[in-house]
């Protein structure tokens, strides 16, 4: 339950980072950062998780 409550508070927050972006404008070059750094979190964290998904998936089905 504690996962998918800090899920909704992400997208909220991300939803709130676009709108801020596009209408808003307020600290434009901070808004940009902190979407950059979350985009590359999200792709890192991403390529670690596949990677994690076919050492198990790898282990269970030696052939």
């Amino acid at each position: 339950m504690m996962k998918r409550i800090f899920a909704l508070i992400l997208l909220i927050g991300f939803v709130l980072l676009i709108m801020n972006m596009f209408w808003w404008k307020l600290a434009p070059e901070l808004t940009l950062s902190i979407y950059v750094i979350l985009v590359v979190y999200f792709l890192l964290s991403s390529r670690e998780k596949r990677r994690e998904e076919n050492e198990n998936r790898d282990h269970h089905n030696p052939s």
